[in-house]
């Protein structure tokens, strides 16, 4: 099949589905000055663009190398500055912490986010036609999932 992001002929690929709708305003008065600050959304239907396994890696693969990267340089930065110790002992745990904290959203990021990635490839592709239809709100399927689980879409 042809892929949407590089149109080329691939074998290997799939369709990833996004869904798309209007979000209302965030915060409205209602009656005697009550504030609601939940947003309404419509789903109005769902979307899918058929897309290459390379072009999805690609992305998928550039987001997790440039958090790793991120990482590792905080975490040798950190080693460093406790080597020389020209750091209190306080400083070096934070900026230790913050860098294992990233450290292991990049292991997350390479491990789980690769349909997520997908996702949202297809809808930059097709955020401009649904645009132009008047759609405002564009859903990967775990934001569709938690907006279901929050608050009920009519």
């Amino acid at each position: 099949m042809e892929c949407e992001a590089c149109h080329r002929e691939r074998a290997r690929g799939r369709a990833y589905q996004f869904y798309y709708g209007t979000k209302g305003p965030s915060t409205r008065t209602i009656g005697w000055g009550t504030r609601v600050t939940r947003t309404p959304y419509r789903i109005a239907g769902t979307e899918s663009a058929w897309l290459c396994d390379h072009c999805v890696n690609w992305r998928h693969g550039v987001r997790s190398a440039l958090f790793l990267t991120v990482a590792l340089l905080l975490l040798g930065i950190n080693v460093a500055l406790a080597v020389a110790k020209e750091s209190n002992t306080a400083n070096l745990v934070c900026f230790g912490l913050i860098s294992l904290a990233l450290l292991a959203g990049a292991v997350w990021l390479t491990v789980r986010g690769r349909t997520d990635v997908g996702e949202r490839l297809a809808i930059r592709l097709r955020r401009k036609g649904l645009k132009s239809q008047g759609y405002n709100a564009f859903l990967t399927t775990d934001g569709y999932k938690s907006l279901r689980d929050g608050q009920s879409s009519p």
